[in-house]
């Protein structure tokens, strides 16, 4: 940003646009946009201060980000992970089950609290307070699945966060993901469950509402796949290899 801050090398518009297309070939338009968002924020200062009349990046493209379609999990690919999440135990078991079966974000996984969930109710509430900030700045409410019932009931405290580290572990999850999900990231069990309730009947507003978005078009985004789900399953869900060995 340096080159463009001095005041007898103020970058022309057709600059600014250049900038950001030379930038896009050297990381990723994901990058290059940030970078872009940057720069606008940094001249609307300097705009502001009465430093340059106009921001030269305002009327400058943003870099295309191509659609990539989000590996997930089907019926059966669900069902190994929450086992093997579970006979890994610990953090571990609590993450996978509350994104696979509430369809949590990582961050709201390391923020969720005991007091979040209301096992009468049958609903844990992602809350929007001093503690923590969800992504669309609201609280929310999601049903709980009975498996995640089961795997809270494993694990419950009285007090204090779900998970005892900071974050989501990342080792148990890479070794999840080489064993069982290749090419599906953490967030894909989230789109994973959004899926399945889409398969299992659920509208789409209420699926919005459960995921948090503030847009329709970003569900639909997460329900691609729902078509290739057998809905036949309950959520999706073949049994669990104890429920198999109790029947």
């Amino acid at each position: 940003m340096s080159r463009f801050m001095r005041a007898d090398v103020l970058p022309a518009d057709r600059d600014a646009q250049d900038f950001i297309s030379a930038r896009a070939r050297d990381v990723s338009p994901i990058t290059a946009n940030g970078d872009l968002r940057t720069l606008r924020a940094a001249f609307n200062v300097a705009v502001s201060c009465g430093w340059i009349a106009e921001n030269p990046f305002q009327k400058v493209k943003a870099i295309r980000v191509p659609k990539t379609e989000r590996a997930t999990l089907d019926a059966g690919g669900l069902r190994a992970v929450l086992d093997m999440a579970r006979d890994m135990g610990g953090d571990m078991d609590i993450a996978v089950h509350l994104a696979g079966l509430a369809g949590l974000r990582a961050g709201e996984v390391a923020a969720a609290s005991w007091d979040w969930f209301d096992f009468t109710a049958g609903t844990i509430t992602v809350r929007c307070d001093s503690r923590f900030t969800p992504k669309g700045k609201r609280s929310r409410t999601v049903p709980l699945h009975p498996e995640l019932v089961a795997c809270l009931l494993r694990h419950r405290r009285d007090l204090g966060r779900v998970l005892r580290a900071e974050s989501v572990p990342r080792k148990p999850w890479k070794l999840i993901q080489d064993t069982l999900a290749p090419g599906v990231c953490f967030h894909g069990l989230r789109h994973s469950c959004a899926s399945l309730w889409a398969a299992n009947g659920v509208p789409p507003f209420l699926i919005q509402a459960w995921l948090g978005h503030s847009s329709i078009s970003t569900t639909e985004g997460y329900v691609h796949c729902a078509a290739i789900v057998d809905p036949r399953f309950s959520f999706g869900l073949p049994e669990a290899p104890a429920q198999r060995e109790r029947a």
